[in-house]
């Protein structure tokens, strides 16, 4: 159990992407409206709790050292989430709003990991693994859900 708890804690945003898929497939409603709900917006209040919170974890998970840089990230985060609660409810600019700011961030991330990993050989788990499979697969599915209207 520890386990399942410890991956679920690690891996926050993908596991919220694949709830969001099995509640909206349940209710049978609008799975855009879920990817903000969880992933984009409890996703992003997590991120925003452990960096400004929890600062040594959150620093270990994003392959960091504890520094001022985690605050700013902690504050994207917090938009981030903010802006995906709001957007569960509001309508298709709003969320296409949302989608760019996740974009930006998430495929940002992204770029930056994968340089770390392969240019400067920064092999951490926290810097490769899931971590960039969420940085991908996230802004994607939003961009698949918004183009499909789903």
């Amino acid at each position: 159990m520890k386990d399942v708890l410890t991956f679920i804690f690690h891996n926050f945003f993908l596991v919220a992407l694949g709830v969001a898929c099995i509640w909206a497939l349940i209710r049978q409603q609008g799975l855009l409206s879920y990817f903000m709900l969880l992933p984009i917006g409890l996703g992003g209040i997590w991120a925003f709790y452990l960096y400004a919170f929890h600062t040594e974890l959150g620093a270990k998970l994003a392959g960091w050292n504890v520094c001022n840089f985690q605050y700013s990230a902690a504050a994207a985060f917090l938009g981030l989430g903010i802006n995906g609660i709001i957007a569960f409810k509001k309508g298709r600019d709003f969320r296409l709003s949302v989608i760019l700011f996740a974009s930006a961030l998430f495929w940002g991330d992204l770029i930056a990991h994968f340089y770390q990993a392969y240019y400067i050989g920064e092999s951490a788990s926290s810097n490769t693994a899931f971590i960039m499979y969420g940085d991908f697969l996230i802004p994607s599915a939003l961009w698949i859900a918004f183009t499909l209207d789903l």
